[in-house]
């Protein structure tokens, strides 16, 4: 048993690190045999996601989700598991990701909504920039010199209403927004990159009915405009997205309360090879290669 809500899991070396947010704990496992290693109790509050650069790993928290000014990026040294400092970052930061000595921090909003992206400078752990991107950032990727950040769009009940995805393209040289794409549509989400391509995924649900409707789609990094034509659709409750070996694998959240689903898709013919019963919300899909 990990805990209380598996947010995310990290990948170093031999160990995964697994992010606890209810239980504000990191469990440490060899990726392999999953045997614990050892666990982070301690400098936690509403832990999110995580990545390492160097000899650190950088958890942000949200810290109490009603109050927007006490949120944070945890520092943790990895020889001794423990949280050495915080890093003050603006409210709700959600995804991380590093590359390159810097920390990129896409501020989802916590339980409300935010359009930022940080920039940290992991040698001096100190706040290098703000970047304005679209409403609610639910994922990053880097492509050459660039990182690409797939915003969701907010939601209906939002403060100032209903907005659109859409996906930016941010130049780690100058560190600015140097291309935009608009979708007309809310509920973007899961953005991936494989092989000169990238590939997101479209949610909507029918509230009436409560059908619900994913679409993946598959865009070359050097598009000029956005996809017309999904890639695969299904009627599942998307939850996660991950590409292996030529195939795509899709997480099926259900009832967020029942047990999920994991399909696997072939790339090359969009065919559904495989389904297994998995635990509930499956919301990432990581390989031990």
């Amino acid at each position: 048993a990990l805990g209380d809500t598996a947010q995310s899991l990290y990948i170093y070396e031999d160990l995964a690190y697994i992010v606890l947010n209810a239980s504000e704990t990191v469990q440490i496992v060899n990726r392999h045999s999953f045997e614990k290693v050892a666990e982070i109790t301690e400098g936690l509050e509403n832990p999110r996601y995580i990545a390492v650069e160097g000899s650190y790993a950088y958890i942000t928290n949200w810290g109490d989700p009603t109050d927007e000014s006490d949120d944070y990026v945890a520092v943790i040294d990895l020889n001794t598991n423990t949280v050495v400092e915080n890093i003050e970052v603006d409210y709700g930061p959600e995804k991380i990701l590093a590359h390159n000595g810097k920390l990129y921090v896409a501020h989802l909003g916590g339980w409300t909504e935010h359009n930022l992206l940080s920039i940290i400078d992991a040698a001096t752990h100190t706040l290098e920039k703000e970047i304005e991107v679209g409403d609610k950032p639910t994922a990053m990727a880097v492509v050459s010199n660039n990182l690409w950040v797939l915003s969701a769009g907010n939601p209906s009940y939002a403060a100032g209403g209903e907005t659109n995805a859409s996906l930016e393209i941010v130049d780690l040289g100058s560190q600015t927004v140097t291309k935009s794409f608009d979708f007309d549509t809310n509920g973007a989400g899961s953005l991936t990159y494989s092989d000169n391509n990238l590939y997101y995924v479209v949610s909507s649900t029918n509230w009436e009915t409560y059908e619900t409707q994913t679409d993946v789609f598959k865009m070359s990094a050097t598009a000029e405009s956005l996809p017309t034509e999904a890639l695969m659709s299904s009627s599942i409750t998307h939850y996660g997205l991950a590409i292996y070996d030529g195939y795509l694998f899709l997480g099926d959240a259900k009832d967020y309360a029942s047990d999920g689903d994991l399909l696997i898709y072939d790339l090359n013919s969009s065919e559904l090879v495989a389904k297994h019963e998995v635990g509930i919300s499956p919301n990432g899909i990581y390989s031990t290669k």
